[in-house]
């Protein structure tokens, strides 16, 4: 689901995606090599499953991470951790 969001921008809901699921993760090797039609119905998801899929897919590709720190309890304790952060090209979610 979330491959087809990124790259074709279609919203899918899971059990209308399942049959291109199945192909790209190989569990129909005797269509290997051969020219398939997939139909693809429905979008009925909500929007908590959508944020849900989505992050998921971004923790799996590496592209979102949690971490914790400590951060100097004094002005600009947090300033500096955001800027540190910027300067390696990353954004920050939520603090």
């Amino acid at each position: 689901m979330f491959r087809l969001l990124e790259n074709e921008k279609l919203i899918q809901e899971g059990a209308g995606i399942s049959g291109l699921a199945a192909c790209l993760a190989g569990k129909l090797p005797e269509l290997q090599g051969k020219t398939v039609v997939v139909a693809m119905c429905g979008g009925n998801i909500d929007t908590s499953a959508l944020g849900y899929v989505l992050e998921r897919g971004l923790v799996a590709d590496g592209r979102l991470v949690r971490f914790s720190c400590v951060v100097p309890d004094r002005p600009g304790g947090i300033a500096g951790l955001c800027n540190k952060i910027a300067k390696v090209g990353a954004s920050i979610k939520h603090i």
